[in-house]
This record gives C-alpha cells, structure tokens and sequence, in this order.
C-alpha cells in the first residue's frame, strides 16, 4: 500500500481482501525498509483458498477503510486507487477423492452383481479439488497404498497406475472374502497436485467406509460364501388332486395324512437359482424327494423356495416327518455370483405332521356258534391289522355252510379295535345241511364287504379274505361232539337238534306216593346225549312247582 507521506509510526494495522468470495485478513502490516511511504502486507494461503485468475474471481480489495487498527494517515482508499480483481490463481485446495469405481465385476442379466473368489476389482480412484474440474495431475502417487476392508479381513490392494488424476488399484478376490468392501488409504501425505499442495483436504480421512455414498452396493459386493438354508417350515396339505403352489395358503392337519400332498419352505440367507432342486423327506424308515422345489418370490433368483410332496400308499409315520441333515440337491442351487449353496443344515422333526396312507388289512378270523339249533347266532370276529372303525352297519361278511342251499349273510354287529363282529342267526335249512357221511357240516367265510370300514385316518378296510388262513378251514359243526372252546379251527356243534321224545315215570312206579317215596321220571330223547352240570327238569305236585337235577343218563339217548 503506498501512501503519499512518509509513515513515520504506522502501529501494525492489517489489510482486508477478497480471494474470490471469500474475505481474509493479512498479518500484521510493516513499513517497508527501502521505501517510507509503502506498507507491506502479507497473507499465507490457508486451505480451501481459491481462484481461478478470472475477472470476477481474481484478489481484490475493495474500496473504503479495509486497514484494520494501526495509526497510518489515509486510510481511505478511493475506487481508483483499489486493487479490482487481479487475475492471480489461488489454489489452497488439497486433493480431495472425487470418485471411487470399481470394474470386473460379474454380471447377470447384463446388470454387475459383484466379485466371487478368482475375480479382480480393478479399483479406480478420482482425485480432484472437489470443484468443477473432476480430476487433476498430481504427484508420488506410487507412495500411496490401498487395503480393501471387508467384514472379516482386510486385503492389500496392488497398485497399478496413475493416468490424469485417477489412480488405480487391483485385487484378487481369494475364498473367505465377504461384504461389500471399504477403503483404507496409507501414504496420502505424500501426493501433491498441480499447485504443490500436499496430502489430502481435512476432513477427509484415510479410511473410507464400507458404506461409500458415491458407490452403488453391488459395485462394492465381494461375495465367495454360497447361499445357506436357515429353516425348514411344514406348511401345509392339500387334497389328493390339488397341487400346491406359490400362493396356497398354510395349514395344520387335524388328522394323519393318509393322501393328497403336503408342502414345506425353505429359506436361505440370500436370493439362489433353484435349478433341479429336490428335498429329501424322511417318511417312517424311508426317505423320499419331493418334486422339484419352486422359487415362491421373484425368479430366477429367490431365497424362498417351496417343496411339494405327493403321500404314496403304503407311507406310515406315527411320529411326524422329518428331513435328514443337508436334506436338499445342494450342487444346482446357487447365488446370483455362481457360488454353491452350503451344506450346514441339520436334521429337522415335525411332529405335527403324522402320515398314515396304510389300509387296515384282515390279519385273522374266528367263527363260533353257541348251539346249533334255529336262532342261534353264528358269529364271526375278523380281526383288522389295526384299529378299525365303522361309519354305518352296512359291511356284511359271506359264510358258507357246506351242503347248504345258498351262501348266507352275516351283518355287521359291532366294532371294538381291532376286531369287526358279524352275526347271522341260523334256520332250519341250515341245520338239516350236511356231508354224505351224515355226522359233520363245515362252516366257513367266502367273502367281505368292509363296507365303511376303515382306520383312524379313514384309509378303506380291505375286504380280501381268500388269502387268510383262517378262512379256509372254518368251523365244523359235529353231531357227536360238542366241546366248549374258541380256536376256529377246533369249535365243534351239532347240526342235528336231539329232539324229545318222551317222560314217564320210571323205577319203583307207585300208584300212591308217601312220604319219603322217591318219584323218578325217565325222558327218551331221539338221540345220545350227555348231560351238564346244570340240567334240571321241571315238573309239579298239585299246584307246586319242583325242579330236580337230571343225572347221568342210563343209557345214551335215556
């Protein structure tokens, strides 16, 4: 500043100016030695000071008082005597890093989805002043270095090059890297640009998080673990004829599966290419695949699949399903980075999903009859491999009486467990039926109608009976003999009713009887006989009834 008189005590005032848009203050002012009338004032650049040199943008100082304390004389300065806007560039601005970009990812669909082990992120870094111009020269760029920060290790980073203000960096994605990658930069106070300033801006640091604004995730994604299943879910059943698919809605069973379909999800941590993928389904002893596995949200690439299972005939399991350990095709499920899904499941019950598609079968039969005379009932146990029940009474079971006129029709009487009970109540025809010999008639069953006859899980009872051993001999009805017993192949009847012929009095027959007299009766019957323990004859004395046991017969039939 030159001022018209010399300045002989001018104190230390200092000089308000303009750099651009900005207003700063010199130091203290000092008279200059070679020359009494000049103050000399001078400012040191800080960072962040800019211009670029134009007309509006150059060092000014504006008109008016800008000394600020001191004594020097005319402080004022006039609109002429003002420095307006010397085209001087001022670069106090340290590089800052403009950008970050990553190439070499893989794609899918034409669209990056990230790096798998074996790729290499060419890892591209901007450097400029945070102004218009987006990159700037610079120097010692190789004395910087780079480490990509993932979320279980940090990995050095190659340099390769520096071309015009970007800087470039490689990596080799190796096996166990995972997470989308921060920044940690080393030996940045050792890069100047252009104007000489060096290292990088405040308030940027040397460690760049992994949630970098300026990059889009997948840009950042380093991925080389496959997709893992983290549950198993029962979901439903639906009815034999009904496929499930990626709307059926959930449901419990209230009653063992015995048909139809039954479905499971599976859910992974990450999206995965279904492929040919199949679950593995533990049914009772054997383990069964369900049909190919569909992906229930967005194809090709979904972290929910759904598993369809059509129930056989024959399946039984009373202690809810299950899947093994690892129960899927593991190899044709994949991320969107072609990494193999993860066998790390282990096995899994689900008890509230009982199956049961086993038809209760005819494991034996037994046939009895009490006597054999008219109305009395022929009854027939058939006894079911398992726990049977009956909607109505229609089932019937066919006997066949050998030497009989026609097959007859046991009904339906009563259902406990296992066990199915017929009667039919023998006729008249059916007692005079018998073989040449004349002395036994065999009984036995040709047929059943299990109608309505099924288990707990309504499974259909089967009617087969001619591969039953107990069918086939029966019961035989003997006139010689009729033992107690139960074994249908040993319980005996006679088909032939001994009829009475006769009672009178026998022994010493009296035409008066005294006291003490004993009065015996004498009854013929039409054959032998044999006589229980509680064989009693009625008979009366006037108006008074009498019952006496009848004893061991005198002969035979008498």
């Amino acid at each position: 500043m030159n001022f018209t008189n010399d300045l002989v005590a001018p104190g230390s005032p200092t000089l308000r100016f303009d750099i651009g848009d900005q207003t700063r203050t010199t130091a203290p002012c000092v008279r200059d030695p070679q020359e009494d009338k000049r103050l000399l004032c001078s400012y040191v650049v800080q960072e962040g000071d800019t211009s670029d040199g134009s007309t509006n943008d150059g060092i000014r100082v504006p008109s008016g008082d800008q000394l600020l304390g001191g004594t020097p004389p005319d402080r004022g300065l006039a609109a002429e005597d003002v420095l307006d806007a010397s085209p001087s560039v001022v670069d106090g601005v340290r590089l800052q890093l403009n950008g970050i970009a990553a190439s070499g990812m893989l794609e899918s669909g034409g669209t990056p989805v990230g790096f798998n082990a074996g790729r290499t992120i060419a890892l591209m870094l901007t450097f400029g002043d945070g102004g218009s111009v987006a990159e700037e020269a610079m120097s010692n760029s190789g004395a910087m270095a780079a480490t990509l920060v993932l979320e279980n290790a940090e990995r050095p980073a190659r340099y390769v090059r520096t071309n015009a203000g970007i800087v470039t960096f490689h990596y080799t994605v190796v096996a166990g890297d995972n997470g989308a990658f921060g920044l940690k930069l080393s030996g940045v106070d050792a890069l100047v640009d252009t104007n000489g300033n060096r290292g990088l801006a405040t308030g940027w640091e040397k460690t760049i998080p992994r949630e970098v604004a300026d990059m889009e995730s997948n840009q950042r994604r380093v991925d080389t673990r496959g997709p893992r299943v983290t549950q198993i879910l029962f979901r439903g059943t639906t009815a034999e004829g009904t496929t499930p698919d990626r709307t059926t809605a959930s449901s419990v069973p209230t009653a063992p599966v015995r048909d139809g379909w039954v479905f499971f999800d599976v859910f992974f941590d990450e999206p995965v290419v279904t492929g040919d993928t199949t679950l593995r389904v533990t049914v009772g002893q054997s383990t069964v695949s369900t049909a190919t596995c569909l992906a229930v949200s967005a194809a090709p690439y979904s972290e929910w699949l759904r598993c369809n299972l059509e129930v056989d005939a024959g399946w039984l399991d009373t202690d809810g399903l299950s899947t093994p350990a690892n129960p899927l095709n593991y190899t044709t499920l994949v991320d969107d980075l072609n990494n193999p899904a993860t066998p790390a499941f282990a096995s899994q019950r689900f008890p509230e999903i009982e199956v049961d598609a086993v038809p209760p079968t005819v494991s034996s039969a037994t046939i009895s009859v009490a006597k054999a005379e008219v109305a009395s009932n022929v009854v027939v146990k058939v006894t079911f491999s398992e726990d049977v029940k009956a909607a109505d009474r229609t089932s019937t079971a066919t006997i066949t009486i050998e030497g009989g006129a026609a097959d007859r029709t046991a009904t339906f009487w009563s259902v406990s467990g296992k066990i199915v009970e017929f009667r039919y109540a023998l006729i008249a025809e059916d007692l005079a039926a018998r073989t040449a010999d004349n002395t036994s008639s065999t009984v036995k069953v040709s047929a059943l109608a299990a109608t309505n006859i099924t288990d707990l899980a309504d499974n259909p009872a089967g009617n087969d009976v001619t591969d039953t051993a107990a069918f086939k001999t029966g019961t035989t009805f003997n006139r010689k003999n009729v033992p107690t017993g139960s074994d249908a192949a040993t319980v005996y009847a006679d088909m032939t009713i001994p009829k009475l012929e006769s009672i009178s009095l026998g022994g010493d027959v009296r035409s008066v009887y005294g006291n003490a007299h004993e009065v015996t009766f004498e009854i013929l019957f039409s054959e032998s006989v044999t006589v229980g323990g509680a064989a009693q004859l009625a008979y009366k004395i006037g108006t008074t009834e009498f019952t006496s046991p009848i004893s061991v017969p005198i002969d035979g039939s008498r």
